[in-house]
């Protein structure tokens, strides 16, 4: 998605493949049989094709945001504990400290690959049963537009 840009050109308020980014310089023969079908089938290659490269974006972009998900789960593990664990440990140290925790999102779509986990994790009740356990959470989380 960088490749060509010069150094500060980057967008990094654009998180998701668009139609326009998929065009294709290759050729034929150095393509499996079953990517040339898909070619020729798609038209993906054809600069008049809009519709198709707008689905091939859609499913590429889902396709990543699964696969980053994905991949934060693999990585991100603290002493063999999940991110969630970790977000308990903080919650129970702030409590004993007698502390409130912030959370301050500025956009939501930058950090698309843990939304699933942090959300679950800002929303774990405080007192279950009536007991304090962790501190209280407040969060604010922007998304830029768009975002789904």
């Amino acid at each position: 998605m960088s490749s060509g840009l010069k150094e500060g050109e980057e967008d990094h308020d654009k998180y998701e493949l668009l139609p326009e980014d998929l065009y294709f310089i290759f050729e034929p023969d150095d393509l499996s049989a079953r990517a040339r079908r898909y070619l020729n089938h798609s038209q993906l290659h054809e600069s008049d094709q809009v519709e198709a490269r707008a689905r091939a974006a859609r499913v590429l972009n889902e396709a990543m945001h699964t696969s980053l998900k994905s991949l934060f789960k693999r990585l991100f593990t603290f002493n063999g504990g999940s991110f969630q664990e970790l977000f308990q440990d903080i919650r129970k140290e702030f409590l004993r400290l007698n502390r409130r925790l912030v959370i301050l999102v500025e956009d939501m779509a930058a950090i698309s690959a843990i939304e699933d986990v942090l959300i679950d994790s800002l929303i774990e009740e405080a007192a279950p049963g009536g007991v304090q356990i962790l501190c209280p959470v407040h969060s604010v989380i922007a998304v830029t537009d768009n975002y789904p």
